[in-house]
């Protein structure tokens, strides 16, 4: 399996007490060691991969504009179900470990035909969920620029959960660190959605996806500074930051956290990981 080179090289938290194999105790020593951290104002690698942002940036540009080649091979092609267009981006994309999976449910999203991804944690696959409206995908310019602008979006938040994956090599602590508990074991919508949206990777991976959001209804870096700075914004213009601001106050650490990573998606150039795409 290729992985990316490590942005740093502190070894992992566990080590501090020496390696073990009960998952418990090396998630114990991670906390420890993130304390310790605290303390004397240094990090460790999992606690610096938390903390500053992956950039996925020139991974999404490379595959959006394999998409633009490949939307354009198949012009005007027609079928009659958007499983047949799904095994053709199959064929074209699984070279990143991507699957395109058409899942028919209610209350999909009616104009690109993208509802959702998910990273799967145990082999870093990228899975993008579709609906009957892909079908159309080849043939209606509309779907088709929509498609590009959904797609972008979910990539490059999927990508950044790839490099936080990736960077956690071993799998049994990869699987408790990032194991997310089922929105049915939650008494209500909202209790599920302040643990979910609270969650550290999500809020790097939504601060990368909501300035994407405001790039694309025109909004340049000084107008998404000042976003950052003011905390205003009109609603609707970034759907995710209104899910934020619907959910946290300013005085919450998770959308001060938000702003943070945002800020330092902005402004920061960090070296990106070698390869987020070829994994396998």
């Amino acid at each position: 399996m290729k992985r990316y080179k490590r942005l740093f090289n502190e070894t992992h938290p566990y080590y501090v007490t020496g390696y073990t194999n009960n998952v418990a105790e090396r998630l114990d020593a991670w906390a420890k060691r993130n304390e310790l951290a605290e303390e004397k104002s240094w990090y460790p690698s999992f606690k610096i991969i938390r903390e500053a942002v992956i950039r996925s940036d020139k991974y999404v540009s490379l595959v959006i504009d394999e998409m633009r080649i490949f939307l354009k091979w198949h012009k005007n092609e027609s079928f009659k179900y958007a499983f047949k267009i799904c095994s053709l981006l199959n064929k074209q994309f699984a070279k990143y470990n991507f699957e395109f999976i058409e899942r028919n449910e209610e209350g999909y999203d009616l104009i690109s035909g993208l509802d959702e991804a998910v990273t799967l944690p145990n082999n870093f696959k990228i899975i993008f969920y579709c609906n009957m409206i892909l079908k159309d995908l080849f043939i209606h310019e509309e779907i088709q620029k929509q498609f590009l602008i959904d797609f972008d979006k979910l990539l490059g938040h999927e990508l950044i959960h790839r490099g936080q994956f990736l960077d956690t090599q071993d799998s049994h602590l990869r699987a408790e660190i990032f194991k997310v508990r089922p929105e049915n074991t939650y008494k209500n919508k909202h209790d599920y959605n302040l643990a979910y949206f609270s969650r550290k990777e999500e809020i790097m991976a939504y601060a990368w996806m909501i300035i994407e959001e405001l790039r694309f209804n025109g909004y340049t870096v000084d107008k998404i500074l000042k976003v950052i700075k003011s905390d205003t914004i009109v609603k609707n213009t970034a759907s995710m930051l209104d899910v934020y601001k619907s959910i946290f106050t300013i005085e919450d650490a998770q959308l001060k956290r938000l702003y943070k990573y945002m800020y330092e998606y902005i402004t920061e150039k960090l070296p990106q990981p070698d390869n987020l795409l070829t994994v396998k």
